[in-house]
């Protein structure tokens, strides 16, 4: 589903200087909809891995720590939230390509400079085109 926090919005008198929730929303439904009904493989086997080495190397900024999570469950499960939200904010900047609005993976230049291995998969689905606009590609099944 799509997020109905008004907090997230900015209308007269709520000023928010952060992302798009449209966006942000519509790649977790790209993924959670489309990628798990065609079993994106491709997308699976990297977008984890990808997320824990951005936290690693403090490029993605999730005030994460080993320690906070619930030791009953497993590694996996305590990252699932923060692999999903990298994949949603990684997407988002690089369609809003728009310096400052985030603290990391604003523009399309940061990504490509400083997380070349996401970059690589998001231009797998989203395509530049001509201008500033992106073209979506959906994997075939």
């Amino acid at each position: 589903g799509m997020t109905a926090n008004h907090n997230w919005l900015c209308y007269p008198g709520n000023y928010d200087g952060g992302g798009a929730p449209v966006i942000h929303e519509m790649v977790h439904t790209l993924n959670h909809i489309v990628f798990e009904q065609i079993d994106e493989i491709y997308f699976y086997e990297r977008i984890y891995d990808l997320a824990v080495s951005a936290i690693e190397k403090g490029i993605f900024a999730t005030g994460f720590s080993w320690s906070n999570m619930d030791p009953q469950s497993t590694e996996a499960e305590n990252m699932i939230h923060y692999v999903g939200e990298y994949w949603a904010i990684t997407v988002e900047g690089y369609l809003m390509d728009q310096a400052g609005f985030k603290d990391s993976h604003d523009t399309r230049e940061w990504i490509r400079e400083n997380d070349p291995a996401i970059f690589e998969l998001i231009t797998r689905y989203f395509r530049p085109n001509l201008g500033n606009s992106v073209k979506v590609l959906m994997p075939s099944t």
